[in-house]
Formats: C-alpha cells, sequence, structure tokens
C-alpha cells in the first residue's frame, strides 16, 4: 500500500518524474503508474490506489487541469480529506479547488527547501492526522475525515519540531489555509458566436447545444432555409464554425466527460449515435424511442439516458441495449439525468401529478447505496465545478450552493439567467464547461411562427392566427378553415382550427398528442395521428367538435396519418418500423384490421390519393435519396411511374386532379439544398397515368417547409395557385458564450465561508 497516490496528467510524466524520486528518498512510497491499460481493471487499480492511500497529491500544470482524469481523483482526495495541491506551471487551478494554496514547484530544481518544503510541510500534517481539517483546508462542511494511523517516517522527531515551530509562526496555515484564498483579478467576458449563413438554431429539439466539458469547442444543432439541419463546431479559438459530415436530421445531443465525443438523436435511424468532435463515423451506441428529457455521460463510461416512454431512467449497457436504473413510483416519471461523483451518483428530476399540472422535484440518488433523498424544487439539474447546483424553475435558471460530501443544498436560492431560451418551463440550449464557459440561446425578442398566404410570383399575406406555433396545417375543402397542431400548448401538441372570415381559434383535441390532420372530402371529418410517445394510433373525429373521437388502430402501430381516400371509405396511412423505415398501410374508416399497401426493404413514406381515388403518390429512398412515385390505387402493383430525378420530398394532389405538387431540393447531398421548390407536374389520366415535364412553381427558401420530424409544413389552395405557409417569427437566435462565468455565480450565490 503506497501513502501518497499521485494525481497527474500522464502528458506530464517526465516533468514528474523528478519529484517522485525526490519523495521516495525522503521515505514515502508513491501510487503513480499511468501504464496500465484503460479499461475496466484501469479503474479498479486507481480505485484501490486511492482508497489506500494517505495522502493524494495534485500536480497541476497546463495539461492537467483540462484532465477529466485528474478532476475524479481530485474530487475523491477532497471526499476524504487528503488533498494536497502542486504547481508544475504557472496556471491557475480549476475554481472549486482554488481555496487550496499550492506549493509551486514551477521553477523547481531539485532543492530541498523552500517550495518543496512546504509540500512536505503538507503532506506530513495529512499522513499524521494530528492537524485539524481547517488547517488542511477542508471546508467545514465537509464530511469528517477518514481515520487513519498516524505514520511518521524517517526524521519525524525533527519533523514534529519543525513543525511546532511551523504552527507558531502561523507557516502551515499560510500554506494549507483554511478558507482564506489569493484574490485574482478575473475579468468575467461576453461574446456571441455567428451562426452559419442562412440558419437558425434548431427549434424543433430537446438540447440543440453543448459544450466540451475543457470549454475549447461548441457544438449546436441548426436548420438553414431548406428545413434541413445539421451539426455545427465552432472551436473558441476559431473564427468560423465548421460543419460536422453524416449529422443530417440529427436531433439533440451532448458531450463526453473526456471532451472527445459528441453522442446525438437520430430520428433516421432511431439510435443515440456518437461521433468524435473532430468528425469521422457516427458509430450506433443504442436505440432511441419516444420523446428525449436528457442524457448524461459520465467519465468511467456510464451513459445515462430519459425517455418519455419509459418512466425509468435507463442506463446504456455495453451491448446497446437499455436498462432501468431507478425504480419510480406511484406514477411518477423521471426525467433530466446528471450524472455525478463520476458516476456515483445521479441528480434527476421526479415529474409527478396530471400532464396540466405537473409537478418537478431534483432528487439525488447514490447508486452505490441506493439511497434516495429530495433537494429542490425544479427541473433540469447542473452540478457545476465551482459547487454550484443549477436547475430551471419555469424556464429560469436557478442556482444554490450545494455540499458534495453531505449531498444537500445550502444558502439561498437565486434566479442566475433570465434571458436562456425556453419553451414552456423548459430551458433549451444551454451548455457549461467545467472551467466556467457558459453558453446559451438567447431568448428571442419576438417568439412564435405564423401561417402566411404565398402567391406564386412570392406576394405574401399574412393570416389573423393568434395561435404562436402553428404547425402542420391542413386546408380544408373549401379554404375556409385550416385545422394545424399547435406545440407549445401544455407543452404537448393538440389540434386547433382557425376559421379565416371570423377569424376564430378553437381547439379541436384533446388526448394527450395529437398531430398530423387531414380532412375528408366533404369536410365533416378530420383524421389524425393521437396517443403519447412511442404510442400513435389512427383517430378520427367530427370537424365540429361534437362527440367523440374514434380509435382506429392499436397504440402499437406507431402510425402516422397521410391521407383520406376521396370516397371517405377507407385511410391511408404510414407505419414506420424502430428501424426507422415506414411502410404504406389501409384501413377502413370505420376500423378494423390495418392491411398494407406498399412494404419493401426501402421506406415509402408521405402517402397521398388522389382526388379521383385512382392514384396513390407517395416518397420512397429505393434509389438511396427520396424521390416521388406513383401507383395505381388500390391496385399498387398494376404499375408504377417516378416522377422527380433529383430529390423530392411530399406529393399533395391538386383538388381539380390535374396536377401534382412536391418540394425538390436540388440534390440530397448534405448542405446542397440552398434553395427548395416547389414543382408541379402535370398529368392526364384518361388513358392510364400520363405526367408531364416538372415546372418549377415557388421557391420556398426562408420557410419551415417540413418540420424537425420531417413532416410536410405547409398545404396548398383549391385552386393550386397559393400555399399556406408557415413562416417563423423569431429574429434569428444567437448563441451567447459568457467566459470566467463562475466569478459571477459566486456574487450572486456565494459557497465560500
Amino acid at each position: 500500500m503506497a501513502q501518497i497516490f499521485l494525481s497527474y496528467s500522464s502528458e506530464d510524466r517526465a516533468r514528474v518524474l523528478p519529484l517522485v524520486e525526490a519523495l521516495e528518498e525522503d521515505g514515502y512510497t508513491v501510487w503513480w503508474d499511468r501504464e496500465i491499460h484503460p479499461g475496466p481493471s484501469f479503474d479498479r487499480e486507481i480505485e484501490k490506489a486511492i482508497s489506500e492511500a494517505e495522502c493524494l497529491i495534485v500536480v497541476w500544470s497546463e495539461k492537467s487541469i483540462d484532465s477529466e482524469w485528474v478532476r475524479s481523483e481530485v474530487e475523491e482526495g477532497v471526499r476524504l480529506g487528503i488533498l494536497v495541491p502542486v504547481l508544475i506551471d504557472a496556471v491557475m487551478p480549476p475554481l472549486a479547488y482554488r481555496r487550496r494554496q499550492s506549493a509551486d514547484l514551477s521553477e523547481w530544481a531539485g532543492e530541498r527547501d523552500g517550495e518543496y518544503q512546504k509540500l512536505l510541510n503538507g503532506i506530513q500534517a495529512t499522513l499524521s492526522a494530528e492537524v485539524s481539517d481547517a488547517i488542511a483546508g477542508q471546508p467545514t462542511q465537509s464530511a469528517p475525515r477518514r481515520r487513519r494511523r498516524s505514520r511518521l517516517t524517517v526524521g519525524a522527531p525533527l519533523f514534529a519540531f519543525a513543525l511546532l515551530a511551523a504552527l507558531a509562526t502561523g507557516y502551515v496555515a499560510a500554506f494549507l489555509s483554511s478558507g482564506k484564498e489569493q484574490k485574482d483579478e478575473v475579468t468575467v467576458t461576453r461574446l456571441e458566436i455567428i451562426l452559419p449563413k442562412d440558419t437558425t438554431i434548431n427549434r424543433n429539439t430537446y438540447n440543440p447545444l453543448a459544450i466540451m466539458p475543457n470549454g475549447e469547442a461548441v457544438v449546436f444543432n441548426v436548420i438553414d432555409r431548406s428545413g434541413r439541419n445539421r451539426l455545427f463546431v465552432r472551436d473558441l479559438d476559431s473564427l468560423e464554425a465548421r460543419p460536422l459530415s453524416g449529422t443530417d436530421e440529427a436531433g439533440s445531443l451532448w458531450q463526453s466527460p473526456d471532451s472527445e465525443w459528441i453522442i446525438f438523436n437520430d430520428p433516421d435511424t432511431q439510435a443515440y449515435r456518437k461521433m468524435r468532435v473532430v468528425g469521422g463515423a457516427s458509430i450506433a451506441v443504442a436505440p432511441s424511442t419516444g420523446s428525449i428529457r436528457g442524457l448524461s455521460w459520465a467519465l468511467d463510461g456510464t451513459i445515462v439516458l430519459a425517455n418519455e416512454s419509459e418512466p425509468a431512467l435507463m442506463s446504456i449497457e455495453e451491448d446497446g441495449s437499455l436498462m432501468p436504473l431507478t425504480e419510480p413510483v406511484d406514477g411518477t416519471l423521471h426525467w433530466y439525468p446528471h450524472l455525478i461523483n463520476s458516476g456515483r451518483e445521479l441528480l434527476y428530476s421526479s415529474v409527478s401529478g396530471p400532464q396540466d399540472q405537473r409537478e418537478f422535484e431534483i432528487r439525488v440518488l447514490n447508486l452505490d447505496s441506493r439511497e434516495d433523498k429530495p433537494l429542490v424544487e425544479g427541473k433540469q439539474p447542473l452540478l457545476t465545478t465551482s459547487g454550484h447546483l443549477l436547475f430551471v424553475r419555469e424556464g429560469v435558471v436557478w442556482a444554490s450552493a450545494y455540499d458534495a460530501a453531505r449531498s444537500q443544498v445550502y444558502g439561498k436560492q437565486v434566479p442566475v439567467l433570465e434571458s436562456a431560451w425556453s419553451t414552456g418551463s423548459e430551458v433549451k440550449g444551454l451548455g457549461l464547461s467545467d472551467n466556467g464557459t457558459l453558453v446559451y440561446v438567447q431568448l428571442p425578442q419576438v417568439q412564435g411562427r405564423e401561417l402566411v398566404w404565398v402567391d406564386l410570383d412570392g406576394s405574401v399575406m399574412e393570416t389573423p392566427l393568434s395561435q404562436t406555433y402553428p404547425t402542420v396545417p391542413r386546408l380544408s375543402p373549401d379554404d375556409s378553415t385550416v385545422v394545424f397542431h399547435h406545440g407549445e400548448h401544455n407543452g404537448d401538441p393538440d389540434l386547433w382550427m382557425h376559421e379565416f372570415d371570423r377569424r376564430v381559434t378553437t381547439r379541436l383535441s384533446f388526448e394527450e398528442i395529437s398531430v398530423l390532420p387531414d380532412w375528408s372530402a366533404d369536410g365533416a371529418r378530420i383524421v389524425y395521428t393521437a396517443g403519447k410517445a412511442g404510442q400513435f394510433h389512427v383517430a378520427i373525429r367530427t370537424a365540429d367538435g361534437t362527440g367523440n373521437s374514434t380509435r382506429l388502430t392499436d397504440d402499437s402501430d406507431f402510425a402516422q396519418v397521410a391521407t383520406m381516400v376521396g370516397d371517405q371509405s377507407t385511410i391511408v396511412f404510414q407505419r414506420c418500423s424502430t428501424t426507422a423505415n415506414c411502410d404504406i398501410f389501409q384501413v377502413s374508416a370505420d376500423g378494423g384490421k390495418a392491411e398494407v399497401l406498399l412494404d419493401s426493404k426501402f421506406s415509402e413514406e408521405a402517402p397521398r390519393v388522389s382526388a379521383s381515388g385512382r392514384w396513390i403518390a407517395y416518397q420512397s429512398n429505393e434509389s438511396g435519396r427520396y424521390e416521388i412515385y406513383v401507383r395505381p390505387f388500390p391496385n399498387v402493383e398494376d404499375g408504377r411511374w417516378q416522377l422527380s430525378s433529383n430529390g423530392g420530398y411530399f406529393p399533395v394532389w391538386s383538388r381539380s386532379d390535374d396536377r401534382i405538387f412536391y418540394v425538390s431540393v436540388g440534390s440530397d447531398q448534405p448542405g446542397a439544398n440552398a434553395s427548395p421548390e416547389i414543382v408541379a407536374i402535370a398529368f392526364d389520366e384518361t388513358e392510364g397515368f400520363s405526367p408531364g415535364r416538372p415546372t418549377q412553381v415557388l421557391d420556398v427558401s426562408g420557410y419551415e417547409w417540413r418540420t424537425g420530424r420531417g413532416f410536410r409544413n405547409f398545404d396548398i389552395s383549391r385552386d393550386g395557385d397559393r400555399f399556406l405557409m408557415v413562416r417563423s417569427r423569431e429574429n434569428q437566435n444567437r448563441i451567447v458564450v459568457v467566459q470566467n462565468w463562475f466569478e459571477e455565480l459566486e456574487r450572486m450565490v456565494p459557497t465560500r465561508h
């Protein structure tokens, strides 16, 4: 068993060797082997060495201050009350550990006096267990020091005499100060990250922003004018952001604790994938089901996530499977995980109550003892290296001091950030590095989306719609009314209806989630998707809102409504599997068993049946990218025509049955779809299906022509001469960077005593 555990960066091995040799010559045993191969055995060796050591020396250098391994070891040294710090570079230790005066060996050449003697004094004070915790630099709130046997080495009588003399002169107190710290002038600076041209922050994800723990890079998710989203990386020492290839349609994202990787949700493959920050191929790590409510990645490799489809928090196993980590009781949900204490403890929010009256309580769970206790009211917990617990209440970031030894908050609770972008009561787009660099998406001055009419010449006319987030609009057969889902009402989307002439907006549905509406040909009924996260079914109800809705398929279908056949007897919809491929089905408008129309190893999506009921159009990726195809209906095997040749999405038949419209993206390659166009193709059906040449109708750049989930976000008027589009009313989102934010945070919420 070694007396001293030496924590340092492996890149400093040659520089640390003289210190190890000096300590061993002075009679100490030192554990400092960094040649063990990383892995489970490596972790166990480190834990064993620290648990057996009687003193932990941390060597702060330009390399080690950014090392997650070193910080993890230091946290354990603090917890055990055995930490003694050393400087070998002129660096500022992380803020949480600056209260401990360090021996400065940056210019040490092997002398046994001066700063080296200060180090020996600190070591012996720790080994002897005769100096109080206050002298050892421990806050009075910390856990009791580990009881140990005094082990004075050779020369102990001389040291004891020197120690008494040092105490008399205040020498040891000057070295290992009790809460007294150097007051360095640190400036809090603010700057802004300029987003790539013609992009905005992706508002359709839970977490579109992350900063690496070392504070060197920010990753963010943006949407361009065409509606395509992707990830970009901005190194903070660079002037421009660079795209991460292979992240088209990526969703929420998080960072690894070693600052090397990001992990993101990929709706296309319904998987969580990880990718290096420098770029490269992404790797699937686990399946993704349902809406996301948080993810956390610990230094030991543990990844914990929250899916709305599961009440418990789930851990990702080595084989990629998901295993429950917590045990919710009494109908509660567990969201917003945040691993702390090197993955040994877990902060999370316990969610209780009905959906429109949910209550959120932040709790801390010890994953070893399973002790679980409440902390504060709130959600989205984040423990900082400065000793603060951040959390969210009603869309505002609050903070309180946090005692890691006792796993409890103390002192006052203060709102510390009110300008971060939030939807409802949840903050979206917030990140904090270990060194105190804060990044967040600025709350826009004007919020919301609007529905606008756009003519063929591009002229725009606004609609007097009061709702602020209309999505997936669908026009009634006579264009007098629009039904849409409103994603900001009580956190989940409901169906709403707006009558243009009367300027009246009413709520139509009351299920947990109601989306993707479509009208019957006579305007009397609405068919739509209903259910909850991960479990959706096809439903139908009267358009005047009377009576109850009728369920037409089971929840397990994961059905997404596309269209009602003109004679109103049949509903055609897509059903998507866990592999992200979709197939096309039909079901009677009176209910019953759904039947397959089109299925293959490719994805067939967005089906639309013509007004005559003779043809079905859809998009498929069978060629390697999405194109538009037409087949006879209902005998789909009797013919097949490919309409687009340069990438196509969302076919829509004109109600006069003389044209078919779709969106041409110009190319399906990442970043190449700068000018998406709505294209029209005239056709003749007197003798079979005979399509004409594509004609560009309207440039939809600048409009949100599709949602983040890949559904059509516009509709076409009865005469086919104008389009109901969705347009953002927000100013472009800004990413704000605050460097040295811990200094500001400490002034608002003191942790030092």
